[in-house]
């Protein structure tokens, strides 16, 4: 039998089941919209894209997996939504606009985002946060391969604890 990664998880399921018996997220679509890598996506040749994480004006984060390893990792993608777009069934990057302006200020972005993962990676011996594990300029963009830390979002937490004091 053929194995399998869900997008939901990146848990190991058969070929022939389509909802994940782990978590119960349904491969049978794929979840990511247009604007976003595609669920199945193949990054640098390695990382296997799963679903979005989160996303937020100058990016988008993914679940991802590390394939040599088999390793869960979180992947950053450098896609500021007022300067980038992206068309439909393609991984590239489009600069929104063709002006030199847009351009610089796209550019200028990618190489804050890049140290930004440089001054992250500074920090390799902290527990306090998810380490760098990889960049990589693909797609027209960059990417930054993290530690996946699976924690319960704030919002969870409330669910979980009731009302929080101040």
């Amino acid at each position: 039998m053929k194995i399998r990664y869900c997008f939901g998880c990146m848990e190991e399921i058969p070929s022939d089941q389509t909802v994940c018996p782990h978590c119960g997220y349904d491969n049978s679509y794929i979840h990511n919209d247009d604007v976003i890598l595609k669920e199945g996506t193949i990054l640098n040749g390695k990382y296997l894209i799963g679903r979005k994480l989160g996303k937020g004006g100058f990016g988008v984060t993914y679940l991802g997996l590390e394939l040599i390893l088999k390793v869960k990792v979180a992947i950053k993608e450098y896609f500021p939504s007022n300067l980038s777009s992206r068309a439909s069934n393609s991984s590239q990057v489009n600069i929104s606009n063709s002006s030199k302006e847009i351009s610089e200020r796209f550019l200028k972005g990618r190489d804050e985002f890049q140290k930004e993962a440089q001054t992250l990676g500074l920090f390799k011996n902290s527990t306090a946060i998810a380490h760098v594990l990889d960049f990589v300029l693909e797609n027209n963009t960059a990417y930054i391969v993290m530690d996946f830390v699976d924690v319960p979002g704030f919002s969870d937490e409330i669910k979980r604890c009731g009302r929080l004091p101040w």
